[in-house]
């Protein structure tokens, strides 16, 4: 990851690591704790330039229970990193690490 979705997860993961209690309970990603069976139905870029890529990700678990992501991609050196995460709901990963903090009090 890199940027602000980088830096709220490391506020995050601080935040945990110091009072000892998750402040998110499901991975953003599959909106689950369990991500057995997730497999990827399609990947369509809708934008891309040389250094920036966002791409709709549809994927599915075992129980066909099927969920679509945004992917923000920037180019950093030699790779590409995370840049933003949102979900249909049109929810960011940055957003939902924002409101874990606030609510633990950070």
């Amino acid at each position: 990851m890199t940027g602000r979705a980088q830096s709220t997860f490391q506020q995050v993961l601080r935040a945990e690591k110091k009072s000892g209690d998750e402040l998110i309970d499901a991975d953003f990603l599959c909106q689950c704790q369990d991500d057995d069976g997730l497999h990827i139905i399609s990947i369509a870029l809708s934008h891309q330039t040389a250094t920036s890529v966002s791409a709709l990700v549809r994927f599915a678990f075992s129980d066909k229970t099927v969920q679509t992501l945004t992917i923000d991609l920037v180019k950093v050196g030699q790779g590409w990193r995370i840049a933003q995460m949102t979900n249909s709901d049109h929810q960011t990963f940055t957003a939902q690490n924002e409101q874990a903090l606030k609510d633990a009090g950070h």
